[in-house]
């Protein structure tokens, strides 16, 4: 299916490239260092500086992965957090700043993402496709690692893994059924 988008992040579609980008910057520079971030994208930027849900409030987001350095499915969605002090005050470090340049028919969703650090350094990163979408598709072990994040905390490690695998080599199964328990989260 070369026309199928996956989302690899849990957020709105047009912010996934910030994210993207704001991931790949941190991997390379200490996240605690960045006091300014500069997101051009195309698109309405001000549905996403705004946003009441959490999970398409681009500002919130970024604020977590400066907290937290990832971005978890449960994250996306706290309104609790987003309330937080020191998110609150993080959520300043964030500017969106509508790019026309970014603008292309069929619609695309892409990034500039910039961040600048205490000492006065800026790190820059383009994403003009993110993962999962046809232009950049997701290999096996992308997959495998979205549907980690999301079952882990629900299934544990162990089963988790059991499941995926399982899911992997379905055609292996003698009975389908093998499948049920291990979709059933453990006794808490």
């Amino acid at each position: 299916m070369p026309l199928v988008a996956y989302k690899r992040y849990p957020v709105g579609g047009p912010i996934q490239p910030s994210f993207e980008g704001l991931l790949e910057l941190i991997k390379k520079i200490d996240r605690t260092s960045i006091v300014k971030i500069e997101i051009k994208m195309p698109g309405n930027i001000r549905a996403f500086a705004e946003a009441a849900m959490p999970a398409l409030n681009l500002r919130y987001l970024a604020a977590v992965i400066l907290e937290d350095g990832d971005l978890s499915f449960n994250m996306a969605q706290s309104h609790e957090r987003m309330s937080t002090e020191t998110i609150r005050e993080k959520m300043d470090y964030v500017t969106l700043i509508h790019d026309p340049n970014q603008e292309k028919e069929p619609r695309v969703e892409s990034a500039l993402v910039n961040v600048i650090l205490k000492n006065g350094e800026h790190h820059e990163i383009f994403i003009e496709h993110v993962l999962g979408f046809p232009e950049r598709p997701m290999n096996h072990q992308d997959v495998e690692n979205k549907a980690k994040s999301l079952i882990t905390p629900i299934l544990g490690h162990s089963k988790a893994h059991r499941l995926i695998e399982t899911i992997w080599n379905l055609e292996t199964l003698s009975n389908i059924q093998t499948i049920i328990p291990l979709l059933i989260p453990p006794d808490n």
